[in-house]
């Protein structure tokens, strides 16, 4: 592996399609901006990682500035979503950003290493919500300002393709791709009267980088001279014309003013993808659809972390709730961490201990991100998740008092997940076909813990008969081999 190496997705086929099916028929609740940025926030970080619910507010964000100016509102805030804002379009969102980022492509803003090839304008008219429209529709054009452009495959074959790019596809290469960022900064230079030195976006022509892995996608619509199919290539080793390797960060090309407003993450090292044998299939665990609309059921658990610049771990802010409970059972206290594990906390145990009168009893903990955003008229802080976990421990446990500690620091190391193939169960669909997630722990390039997934292990030992131990030994020793 390269000490420098980033992974690299870019879209590109020979026509610059960026085909994507979208129905403009919203057929579903009509949603604003601080609608949708609840249900993501509230969301169970255990199924939408932070990254992938950072990267899909911002989306939206820019779908609701660009909707505020096709309407001519003043605020994001109050502009309902008609299309954008059904479901199939938020599992379509956050769908692609969790395949990214099970992929192992890096999803921080001020470190994406995503690119794109020019979006194709189409042409022709589509149906939408407000009648007929030219394409690109309206809000699908006011994204594509400061983004790179192409004519697209019509323009060859003299057919009118229609809508070759949607507002969501739209939105979403304009935030990995780093265009939003830049037209933001643009912005702030131009407050400050300064416009020099504005950051580079990815779009065009690919960088100079090692391809890994390919995978082709074909759309439901069916064009008469050209395929409706995008390409997504990933890869590392990227390099700039100079022949060097590139940093993970927007490349810095921003005056000292303005430098302020960014930030720039260390360089991870890539963990490699394993590619299937010939005639062997890799499955996921579940449905990208499934997974996403029950993620996106209230956990009311929202992960605030920040990076030390000169250390390779997290600070975790986190609240923690304590409950001494001298008369219950064994049966209910294992019930209640269940509850917990599934509502929003981060861990829950339980801890002898002795009490007044020489009681013996146990103290049930319960450990959660904070949120430091949700406060009442007093500024008290009343975060979602602790009304929740609270009224949990209230209702499930004999307490009649629970101690909060708040803004706990954690340190926490990032985590990478791989897959590895293993001996048994192999081409059986009930025993994932032998495929084992494997957890690496990073502190900064080094990986210094490996573990294989429990439940992966289970369910194969389950149909397959071998114990747990050997599977998940196996499994771990091949993720050693393949980092």
């Amino acid at each position: 592996p390269h000490d420098h190496a980033h992974e690299h997705s870019h879209s590109h086929s020979n026509s610059h399609e960026h085909v994507h099916g979208h129905d403009h028929s919203s057929g579903g609740p009509l949603r604003d901006l601080p609608q949708i940025t609840k249900m993501l926030l509230a969301s169970s970080r255990n199924h939408i990682p932070q990254s992938v619910c950072d990267v899909a507010i911002d989306t939206f964000t820019e779908l609701a500035i660009a909707e505020s100016y096709t309407h001519g509102t003043s605020s994001p805030n109050t502009v309902h979503f008609h299309e954008v804002g059904a479901i199939d379009s938020i599992v379509d969102v956050i769908g692609t950003l969790l395949a990214l980022h099970y992929l192992g492509i890096d999803l921080h803003l001020t470190s994406s290493s995503v690119s794109c090839s020019r979006i194709p304008m189409g042409e022709g008219t589509v149906w939408t919500d407000h009648g007929q429209l030219p394409v690109p529709a309206f809000a699908a054009m006011r994204l594509l300002v400061g983004m790179k452009t192409c004519k697209g495959p019509g323009d060859k074959s003299g057919v009118v393709t229609g809508e070759l790019v949607t507002p969501t596809a739209a939105a979403l290469l304009r935030v990995l791709t780093g265009v939003a960022a830049v037209e933001r900064q643009r912005k702030e230079v131009k407050k400050g009267g300064n416009d020099s030195g504005i950051t580079d976006i990815r779009m065009g022509r690919p960088p100079n980088f090692t391809p890994r892995s390919v995978g082709l996608g074909a759309g439901t619509k069916d064009f008469v001279k050209h395929p409706n199919v995008i390409r997504l290539i990933v890869g590392d080793d990227v390099q700039d014309e100079d022949g060097m390797r590139k940093s993970s960060g927007i490349s810095s090309k921003i005056s000292a003013d303005a430098t302020k407003t960014l930030s720039s993450t260390a360089t991870t090292k890539p963990i490699p993808t394993i590619e299937p044998e010939p005639g062997k299939e890799h499955h996921l665990n579940a449905k990208v659809e499934e997974h996403v609309t029950a993620s996106l059921e209230p956990h009311n658990t929202i992960e605030t972390s920040t990076t030390s610049t000169s250390t390779p771990w997290t600070i975790d802010k986190m609240t923690l709730l304590q409950a001494n409970i001298d008369d219950i059972t064994a049966e209910v206290l294992a019930y209640t961490l269940e509850l917990l594990l599934k509502n929003g906390a981060v861990d829950a145990w339980v801890e002898p201990i002795v009490m007044k009168k020489g009681r013996s009893a146990h103290t049930l903990n319960c450990l959660f991100h904070s949120n430091p955003n949700s406060t009442n008229s007093d500024g008290d802080n009343i975060a979602g998740a602790d009304g929740k976990l609270l009224e949990i421990i209230f209702r499930h446990t004999t307490t009649l008092g629970i101690r909060i500690q708040r803004d706990i620091e954690r340190a926490a190391l990032k985590r990478k997940m791989i897959q590895v193939q293993t001996l048994y169960g192999v081409e059986n669909k009930e025993a994932l076909n032998g495929v084992v997630h494997v957890k690496l722990g990073m502190m900064g390039e080094e990986v210094i813990s490996i573990k294989a997934e429990f439940e992966d292990c289970k369910v194969i030992s389950e149909v397959t008969g071998v114990p747990i131990a050997i599977i998940a030994d196996y499994a771990t020793r091949e993720a050693r081999d393949v980092i």
